[in-house]
């Protein structure tokens, strides 16, 4: 992997189910370090953001462990990034 970091592969659960008080800070990837290709297009973008954030539920922003939870009915997580890349935020 880049950086000479192995990552172990986790299922779409396991990255749902951490837990952001016992999880391992020095495996989440900070939000600020994830870095996109403007030309690119939105898939490109996307999926670059998967890979480099690792894990789209759990992650550290400035710092800060943040844990991504949606409602059973709600927006999922590909409604929630569509709306974001979509606005340009």
């Amino acid at each position: 992997m880049e950086g000479g970091n192995h990552v172990a592969y986790q299922s779409v659960e396991e990255m749902k189910n951490v837990d952001p008080r016992t999880v391992d800070r020095s495996q989440l990837v900070d939000r600020e370090s994830v870095r996109l290709d403007p030309d690119a297009g939105y898939e490109e973008r996307l999926k670059s953001h998967i890979r480099q954030i690792r894990n789209p539920y759990c992650y550290l922003d400035g710092g800060i462990v943040v844990k991504l939870a949606f409602q059973p009915k709600g927006p999922t997580i590909e409604e929630r990034v569509n709306s974001v890349y979509l606005s340009g935020s």
